[in-house]
């Protein structure tokens, strides 16, 4: 692709799209839908297991 580049993730897809975009310059925004954003050195399993939902992403 050419040009400026918008890229946007849903729930686990946020990790992934970070990752991707992670020194593309061509990248301008990243828009996080219901979706994990992690800090530098976390991970998504750190993050989830924060979560003070139903439960259902730990075991």
């Amino acid at each position: 692709m050419n040009g400026p580049m918008v890229l946007a993730g849903h729930s686990y897809g946020g990790t992934v799209m970070s990752e991707a975009a992670d020194g593309n310059p061509q990248v301008k925004a990243l828009v996080y839908v219901a979706s994990f954003s992690l800090e530098e050195g976390e991970s998504t399993g750190e993050l989830a297991g924060k979560s003070s939902g139903n439960g259902s992403l730990r075991r």
